[in-house]
């Protein structure tokens, strides 16, 4: 793995921000609004938590259609097109390596959440919904149970 220099990011800027995060804030209260209600009810849920996309994915599609639109244009408009395939990659690479895209930030704000939040939320719905029977029908339970 590659060692880390001053400047990088550190690799844990992608990841949910701990106690209190705005998002980790949105989650709780789903779990509040969600605690004691039916088997259909958080199903429904679950299965939108199923279909949302995380901000890698997003980002992944955006790398895509930057990365072919650069090209296409560099081919029939102007060759300095190519710069935007050239940088889609070296942020693609600069992302798998330090775990960190310039990106990241603006798909936050739009309220892409990372696929370790979606899971979070879905698996403390799982266990208000009974599938943890040890947890019982505790918000604060359910959360504890993912958030460790």
């Amino acid at each position: 793995m590659a060692e880390k220099t001053q400047n990088q990011q550190p690799e844990n800027d992608n990841k949910p921000q701990s106690d209190n995060s705005p998002v980790e804030h949105d989650i709780k209260e789903n779990l509040k609004n969600f605690s004691g209600a039916e088997y259909e009810q958080i199903e429904n849920r679950i299965q939108e938590l199923e279909k949302e996309w995380d901000v890698e994915r997003s980002l992944g599609l955006n790398a895509a259609i930057l990365a072919i639109t650069g090209t296409i244009l560099g081919i029939s408009v102007d060759k300095r097109w190519f710069a935007v395939p050239i940088a889609v990659a070296a942020f693609t690479g600069q992302y798998a390596i330090q775990g960190w895209n310039p990106l990241f930030p603006l798909f936050r704000k739009f309220g892409f959440r990372t696929s370790r939040e979606i899971d979070q939320e879905k698996y403390a719905l799982k266990a208000l919904r009974g599938d943890f029977k040890r947890i019982g029908q505790s918000h604060n339970k359910a959360w504890k149970a993912v958030s460790s």
